[in-house]
């Protein structure tokens, strides 16, 4: 089980382009070559198209938010 569960892992890195570089040519000769491989790629690919879109910026609100947090700690740290 936990083979299997440390190849999902690997091949969605792959995907979502989290894999180390020395890793890279290997994992695309392997989807390549492995048949087993290929279709799961497919299969994960497929899903990850109905996924909803993530916003990649955070909200106004929430940066204001950090930035007061980091002003109202440095204020506390010089007292």
């Amino acid at each position: 089980m936990e083979q299997k569960s440390t190849y999902y892992r690997t091949l969605l890195r792959y995907i979502y382009q989290e894999t180390a570089d020395s890793d890279v040519q290997f994992m695309a000769e392997e989807i390549y070559n492995n048949r087993s491989m290929q279709k799961e790629y497919n299969e994960l690919m497929g899903c990850i198209t109905h996924l909803p879109k993530v916003k990649m910026s955070p909200e106004r609100t929430s940066v204001q938010n950090i930035l007061h947090y980091m002003r109202m700690s440095s204020l506390e740290a010089q007292h």
